[in-house]
């Protein structure tokens, strides 16, 4: 009891000094403590620097991956701790996603004391209690959080801006998250939600042709499961919202210009930089062992010996930095000519060219969208599509787009085809399946909303969106309705004799289009004549052409 009341009032001072902000357990990287206790800013410029470069780069890249790659791509390394020293040391070495994710979820690198962000999570699993040290705890559940306790590298309104980035790039979390930026044509993935269902609408691409289509598709606990509740054509849409988006930011379009030109004019300044501090850094220890050298006792060689390889390790350490450094200094493809100059302000005077030229990089349209865009929910009322774009800031627009929706056709012309096709295909699927019925549509040369060929799949899923009814084997053989190749092994002649015969008005016969198979019922067949389909009489109206007697 004794000892367990002496661990209690033990927890109770440690909760008492966190929240006093005077508790410190592993200082983190960056930051030292003073004569006072104190949290400050780590006098190695070096190091400062790193910090300072990392929280640039995600606000540049909005990726904690990206970050990581393109640090590693540079060969930049960053500042670690190293634990179980006698006294607290830093070790340079190449960046790790974990580590990156961890600087950047600190809120001490944006002037903040924090403690108690983890903590004991406690599941029921397998009717077992299951208990998780570690676990980090909602900004609600923290212990303690102070305020301008110290100077940061960024401000508080930073770091709340960089963890709605990462929690967003999380693609795990289904609904409640945009998904992180990825490769593609679709400009709008994880910003879509369905204003039927309220759920997050889904990117796909297909087609010989490049195309995006977004859709909605119900839960399985839902009834109709697995039936697409909504299918929206993307390249319409992702027009009208980047003109939108091009309209709201084109007052901008100087200024984005000229910081493009000063932000271009030293594209290598971040590498520059992490370059001559590292060999000023390298330098550094190599004097240090040289110095430590020449204070030796030369006779001492057991002690000079190891100073002196020590030396040299560090001489030939110093190459490498230096090397990188030169080759920054001699690279002069980041600094921008007049021409380029001059291009960048007519792109910033004209957005639109800007955004639609062939070269301006995806990711980063699809990063400036959800910079100034939160969510756009779309909804299909009087055949049309209709947006409202919800803004970061809390404005809204609404947006009326003429864009296909599947089922539905983009003009009065095409949705008089698609009724013309509509009616041809019910008639057609009561005498052959859909594979068919694809070759008779593309020998007429009809094309798909998206203009490809026609493919038994894109007949089966135009059956679905117009709910017409499938080939069913038999059921034409019930009806009575014979095709040409039948009814040539019927009455045993050749298929040219049962085309004259239908030319001529002999035998009855209904063809839906050119194109299409003869349909000859059987009831037509006892009709008299209808058996008799070797007609006597000459082919052509030449008196001389007889017709050869069969013995």
């Amino acid at each position: 009891m004794e000892s367990s009341a002496i661990r209690q009032r033990a927890f109770q001072a440690k909760l008492e000094k966190a929240a006093r902000g005077e508790l410190f357990g592993l200082i983190a990287v960056g930051y030292v403590l003073d004569m006072d206790d104190r949290l400050v800013k780590d006098p190695n410029e070096r190091t400062r620097e790193a910090v300072g470069l990392v929280f640039s780069k995600f606000s540049e890249l909005g990726s904690v991956r990206q970050v990581a790659l393109w640090l590693r791509r540079e060969n930049v390394c960053l500042p670690k701790l190293t634990t179980g020293a006698p006294r607290r040391s830093v070790e340079w070495m190449l960046p790790t996603y974990s580590g990156l994710l961890n600087m950047l979820a600190n809120p001490v690198y944006a002037g903040r004391y924090a403690y108690g962000r983890n903590g004991r999570e406690i599941k029921l699993e397998d009717g077992r209690r299951r208990v998780r040290n570690g676990a980090r705890l909602p900004r609600e559940k923290w212990r303690v959080l102070l305020h301008d306790r110290h100077e940061g590298y960024i401000d508080w309104a930073e770091f709340e801006r960089n963890q709605r980035v990462i929690a967003d790039n999380t693609n795990r979390k289904g609904q409640a998250a945009q998904g992180a930026v990825r490769d593609g044509a679709a400009l709008l993935p994880g910003l879509l939600r369905c204003g039927h269902c309220g759920r997050k609408l889904k990117l796909r691409y297909g087609g010989n042709q490049p195309r995006t289509q977004y859709y909605c598709r119900r839960p399985i606990e839902e009834d109709n499961a697995g039936k697409v509740c909504r299918t929206i054509g993307g390249k319409r849409l992702d027009r009208a919202i980047s003109e939108e988006i091009l309209r709201i930011v084109a007052p901008l379009g100087v200024e984005a210009a000229l910081a493009a030109i000063e932000s271009g004019q030293d594209r290598n300044r971040d590498l520059r930089r992490q370059a001559e501090l590292a060999v000023e850094a390298a330098r550094y220890e190599a004097e240090l062992a040289h110095r430590q050298y020449d204070a030796a006792d030369p006779d001492n060689r057991l002690v000079a010996g190891e100073l002196e390889r020590r030396r040299s390790e560090r001489l030939v350490t110093v190459q490498q930095p230096e090397a990188q450094l030169t080759a920054l200094v001699d690279d002069k493809s980041g600094q921008l000519s007049a021409a380029e100059r001059e291009r960048l302000m007519n792109l910033g005077r004209d957005l639109s060219a800007a955004w639609d030229d062939q070269a301006a990089s995806i990711e980063i349209k699809k990063r400036i969208i959800r910079t100034v865009i939160r969510e756009i929910v779309v909804r299909v009322e009087d055949d049309r599509l209709h947006a409202m774009i919800d803004w970061h800031g809390g404005d809204h627009t609404a947006l009326d787009v003429a864009t296909r929706v599947r089922g539905r056709w983009r003009s009065t012309e095409e949705a008089e085809t698609e009724t013309e096709t509509a009616a041809l295909i019910s008639t057609l699927v009561r005498m052959m399946p859909d594979s068919s019925i694809a070759a008779i549509l593309n020998r007429l040369g009809k094309r798909t909303i998206g203009g490809l060929s026609w493919t038994a799949g894109r007949v089966q899923l135009f059956r679905n969106d117009h709910h017409l009814l499938a080939y069913r084997e038999g059921e034409r053989a019930d009806r009575g309705a014979l095709m040409l190749d039948e009814v040539v092994q019927e009455l045993r002649v050749s298929k040219m004799t049962v085309i004259r015969s239908i030319h001529t008005k002999t035998l009855a016969a209904r063809q839906v289009c050119p194109g299409a198979p003869y349909i000859i019922l059987r009831k037509d067949l006892e009709l008299p004549g209808g058996r008799s389909a070797s007609p006597k009489a000459p082919v052509s109206a030449d008196i001389r052409q007889t017709a050869m007697e069969l013995q």
